[in-house]
Order: structure tokens, then sequence, then C-alpha cells
């Protein structure tokens, strides 16, 4: 409901497109909060009780069983999207909303999802303990989805550059008027030192709520400025891409035709600009994948060491 209200200023044909935006990012963060728990002790959990010893005398390989507590995490993880799926019928019904954006967004949503799940079977199977596999888990996911922009805002405030402004006014006598004609002063300028952010943009890459908005394709409307959530988070990240100009003129009263100043609309900055969704779908599964592996090597039997405690 609140998200009607929000976007109601496009008309019937647009509010459908930023509902539906809202509702795909609220089951994304449900799951970054909820599937850490869920696939954190996946391993270690049925170790502790027990249950994982029974099934590595069957027939059943490590490697099934990993994948297998990966597959169950990744369903459990997906049933939040089947939760949603009423909602995503509202923004429907509302209008605006693109099948290729519906599409998209859907591929790469369940891909985040198992990712993370795939990251808390891992650590279930490398970590002897649940709760500090958990911890561990609900760490690299906060790395991730907070540490990415922590980075990169701190990244660009420390890698700064100088720019130069100049300005220059009319001179004006003690009474506070111009001479006739108006007499120009000289030009003035100013430094001061603005940060870098397109030297560390890359680093948002890996956020998963970013690859979901720049992978998905951005709508805009008539005037160049966008319908949903993905196309404004995706526009924030892009637009950190352009380095600041070196040389302001902020303003100069001389001037007898003022150059008024091109600013492009965010349509024309984000046709311009680079996506990086593709690198952190394809940073993220490499990690996701070592983890898993790294935690089948611990769960294969026989195995020359276990962790203290551990049921034998």
């Amino acid at each position: 409901a609140l998200s009607l209200l929000s976007f109601s200023y496009a008309g019937g044909a647009g509010a459908g497109a930023g509902v539906y935006s809202v509702v795909v990012f609220v089951v994304l963060l449900l799951a970054v909060l909820v599937s850490p728990t869920l696939s954190g002790n996946a391993i270690n959990g049925d170790r502790d009780a027990a249950n994982l010893a029974p099934v590595q005398v069957t027939l059943a390989t490590t490697a099934e069983i990993v994948l297998a507590k990966f597959v169950a995490a990744w369903l459990t993880g997906l049933s939040f999207a089947v939760i949603a799926v009423p909602f995503m019928l509202v923004a429907a019904v509302s209008g605006g909303v693109d099948p290729l954006v519906v599409f998209v967004s859907l591929v790469v949503l369940i891909v985040e999802i198992a990712i993370i799940a795939a990251i808390g079977v891992g650590l279930s199977g490398i970590l002897a303990r649940p709760l500090f596999s958990v911890a561990v888990t609900y760490l690299v996911v906060a790395a991730l989805v907070i540490g990415t922009p922590i980075a990169f805002t701190l990244g660009g405030a420390a890698v700064r550059t100088e720019v130069t402004q100049s300005y220059r006014s009319y001179v004006y006598d003690e009474s506070g008027m111009t001479a006739n004609p108006p007499e120009c002063g000289p030009w003035e300028t100013t430094t001061y030192e603005v940060p870098r952010f397109d030297t560390v943009w890359w680093i948002l890459s890996a956020n998963p709520f970013v690859i979901l908005a720049d992978a998905t394709p951005a709508r805009f409307d008539a005037s160049g400025y966008p319908e949903d959530l993905f196309g404004n988070f995706s526009y924030l990240v892009r637009s950190a891409q352009i380095p600041p100009e070196s040389e302001r003129v902020s303003w100069d009263d001389c001037a007898r035709m003022p150059q008024p100043q091109q600013q492009l609309t965010p349509e024309q900055l984000y046709n311009q600009t680079t996506p990086s969704w593709f690198v952190g779908l394809a940073v993220q599964p490499v990690l996701a994948a070592a983890l898993l592996w790294w935690g089948g090597s611990r769960t294969r039997t026989p195995s020359r060491t276990l962790p203290p405690g551990t049921r034998i």
C-alpha cells in the first residue's frame, strides 16, 4: 500500500513498475536476513544432533550430502519469493510492469538466494560449531551488503583531488552601485578537495542489491527519469563513475550571454556509463563454490582429524 502511494505520482501506467521493484527488493532483504540462519548450521547442526553420521554410512556420497543441503537451503530461501507472488500480481494489475524486467529480476533474485545459501552451507561444513558458523555467515553476507557501501564511501573519501573554482563579478562602489557601463572585476579562484568515487565505484559491484538493480533493464519516463527502484539504484551507482571536473566556473556576472550548463538526464548518464553487475555475478559464484568445496572436504569421511567433541 505504501509503495502504491509512493509511486502514484507516475500515474496508472508507471505505478506498477515501482511497486514490483519494491517487492523484489523486500524479498531479497528477507533472504539476506533469514537465509544465513537456515543454511549456516545445515551440516554441523546435523553433526551435533548425531544425524549426519547415519547418513554418511549409507550409499550417499559427501558431494550428494552437501549438494542436498545446499538445495534444501536454496528452496527454503525461495519460499520468500513464492510468498511475494500475490504482491507481484498486485503490481502487475497496477500496470507498467515490463515482462523483460520481471524475467531478468527474478532470475537474478533466484541466483542471489542460491549464493547466500551456498555460503551458509559451505561455512557450516568448514566450521565445527553451529552458532559460530551462523555468525560467520552473517558476517560474510554483511560484508557484501553493508561492507561494500562502507568501503566505497571511505575509499572515495580517502582518494581526493583538487578542484579550482573561478568566479568574477561587477565592481561596486561604497554605496553599492556599479558604474555605467558596469566595470568587471578580476577573476578570483578558490581551491578545494572533492572525493574521487570514480576510482572505487567497482567495489559496489559485489553488492547483491546493486547486482539486482544494475542487471535489471532500467525503465525511464519521457523526461529521462527512472520509473522504479531498479533504475534509481542503478543510476546512483553509475553516477559514481563520472570523475569530478578539475576546473569549474561558478558564476560570471560580466558574461553578456551566460552559457547554460548542460546537465545529463539520468537516462543519458545511464546509457553513457558501464554496467558492473556481471563482475559481481562472476565473483560471487566463485566465492560460493569455493566455500562449498571446502565444506565438502571437511565433511568427507573417513577423516584424518576431527574437531573436538565430534560424535563418531
